[in-house]
């Protein structure tokens, strides 16, 4: 039961930004993407070993994933382990003078 001084916030679509995050949009992007990775890999059951030599990167990157250690990774690294996942990633634009732009990816839910 909430008293009346308990105020109440109403989160945005990004947790990152509600938390005042500097680039929340791309931490976003690379959350989603770590998520899909670490699905992926637990849905086709493969060892650290497995999962680097099909990424293309160190176990030692592996264990950074598996940690969630973002900040260690570059988001482009994150896309091409996406795409040696067998995923097609697909960017957009659309050109605009009045605001800045946003990169979306869309990705498919793992079995």
């Amino acid at each position: 039961m909430m008293n009346e001084e308990e105020e109440c916030f109403i989160s945005s679509d990004n947790p990152f930004a509600d938390v005042g995050l500097p680039d929340p949009e791309q931490c976003l992007m690379q959350a989603e993407l770590l998520k899909y990775i670490l699905m992926e890999i637990e849905r086709r059951g493969l060892s650290q070993s497995q999962a680097a030599s099909l990424l293309g990167v160190s176990q030692s990157q592996i264990r950074l994933l598996l940690e969630a250690r973002l900040s260690k990774i570059p988001l482009q690294s994150l896309v091409l382990m996406v795409v040696r996942l067998g995923t097609n990633v697909t960017t957009f634009r659309q050109p605009t003078t009045t605001e800045p732009g946003h990169i979306m990816i869309s990705l498919p839910q793992s079995a």
